[in-house]
């Protein structure tokens, strides 16, 4: 569609109607609903699936936690020490709470966002 000139936008089915129904859309374009199934195969197989078909909705969506790849990806680092430092650092941030339906740069989250700011002086 791109290629043909046409603006493409990512919204969320609710938003998508509601500009359509507003005329601030002239047309909504779907994929098919995936199955549980044909996800897991694709996963399992290695096939990629097309950019936004799936999506995973969660009570509430955690932002900006950026755990250091060092740490995670240490061979002698024990998993419980990680965990104890990851939870750590997470406790020494500010966090801010979203309602869910905030809209953070073009993104519309559906569930409640904690957003963790960088560490505190």
């Amino acid at each position: 569609m791109k290629d043909l000139g046409v603006e493409v936008t990512f919204e969320t089915e609710s938003d998508a109607v509601e500009k359509l129904v507003k005329k601030e859309a002239t047309a909504i374009m779907t994929l098919p609903k995936i199955e549980k199934k044909s996800i897991i195969e694709a996963g399992l197989s290695g096939r990629l699936l097309p950019h936004k078909v799936t999506r995973h909705v969660i009570p509430a969506r955690p932002l900006a936690v950026n755990a250091p790849l060092e740490m995670l990806a240490s061979k002698t680092m024990l998993l419980e020490d990680k965990n104890r430092k990851f939870v750590a650092s997470l406790r020494a941030r500010r966090l801010t709470r979203r309602p869910a339906g905030a809209v953070i740069g073009n993104r519309r989250y559906d569930e409640e966002i904690l957003a963790f700011d960088q560490k505190l002086s």
